[in-house]
């Protein structure tokens, strides 16, 4: 199997975020790859990521969204700003009248719904080269490979249409599937992050050729709250939400029902949101996978028949990094050549 990873990553490193009041060292940096990357290396081909340009993203992204994260730090230091430049001020639907603010400070709070997402200089290289990453996979399965990894960060599912947050910016795996869904026909994405991917289920909610497909936590008690129950979504989403402590037994019974749908919409391609934070020690998600639970998701995913790209999501800080991601790649490698 493919890798596809790129050193540009290490253009966006913060190093704190705000959460609940407190500023906390940052969850989402660079030394999340290396681990990755260092334990994936030596048993799959590592590659650079073709440049794509920003046709692909405007597929998923408004214009308007983009021209924003390509031009926030830029203004933001025009206008005097130094440091992260991150929203205070957020523009809720109930309480915005007229068109977006020109001014960096201001736009910021109308692009993003957390304070977890900001940009820095090399923000918008980082994830465009991201994308670049998911969409240098779907060029892989195009071109005839049952199976590619985009070691992607910063991170996408989280991010929609016209917004950033949870650490995302960019939708690399929606700007994938819609690839895949251009070139091959109907696509399924399987995000397995702990947390929902609100970002993609916004931009396919009218789109009936893309099945998302999601089991996370709880939205009654986990980020991102507002998104990600059953009920949520359009006729082509699927929302498997399950409880804090959820071990491997009782994720992996939702895990069938989740393939078993996803096998009903009969795909061209399955893309697979791979978060790891559902690891038993994952510092920031509150399942009890073990790495058995990914080893078995990976089985499962090859199985299913279509050719597997898989967009990395999630996943902080832990030992446990490199061996889930093993777990995952080798049995979609195992099940792919069979």
């Amino acid at each position: 199997m493919h890798v596809v990873a790129t050193g540009t990553h290490r253009d966006h490193a913060p190093r704190t975020e705000f959460v609940l009041g407190e500023v906390v060292p940052a969850y989402e940096v660079p030394e999340r790859v290396d681990r990755i990357l260092e334990a994936v290396s030596e048993a799959h081909p590592v590659s650079e990521p073709t440049e794509h340009g920003r046709s692909p993203l405007e597929r998923i992204h408004d214009p308007a969204y983009l021209d924003h994260l390509a031009s926030a730090w830029r203004d933001w230091v025009a206008e005097g700003g130094a440091g992260p430049l991150a929203a205070d001020t957020f523009a809720l639907p109930d309480v915005v009248a007229g068109p977006r603010p020109r001014g960096a400070e201001a736009r910021v709070g109308a692009y993003t719904f957390d304070a977890s997402t900001p940009i820095l200089e090399g923000t918008w290289r980082a994830a465009a080269a991201a994308a670049d990453c998911a969409l240098t996979g779907a060029d892989l399965l195009l071109g005839g490979e049952r199976a590619a990894y985009a070691l992607c960060r910063p991170p996408g599912h989280h991010a929609g249409r016209t917004f950033a947050g949870g650490y995302c910016y960019l939708n690399s795996a929606a700007a994938a599937a819609a690839a895949l869904r251009e070139e091959a026909g109907p696509v399924a994405i399987l995000d397995v992050d702990y947390h929902h991917g609100n970002g993609t289920q916004e931009i396919f909610r009218d789109d009936p050729t893309v099945l998302y497909v999601s089991i996370h936590a709880d939205p009654d008690v986990e980020y991102p709250y507002f998104t990600g129950r059953e009920a949520d979504g359009g006729e082509a989403t699927v929302n498997l939400p399950l409880p804090l402590g959820t071990g491997d037994d009782v994720y992996l019974q939702a895990a069938e029902r989740a393939f078993a749908r996803t096998a009903d919409h009969a795909p061209e391609a399955l893309v697979v949101s791979l978060g790891l934070d559902a690891h038993e020690d994952d510092p920031m998600g509150r399942f009890a996978l073990t790495d058995e639970a990914f080893r078995a998701l990976g089985s499962m995913a090859a199985a299913l028949g279509p050719p597997v790209l898989i967009v990395q999501e999630g996943g902080y800080l832990s030992e446990s990094l490199g061996g889930a991601v093993r777990a995952f790649l080798d049995a979609v490698d195992q099940g792919s050549s069979a």
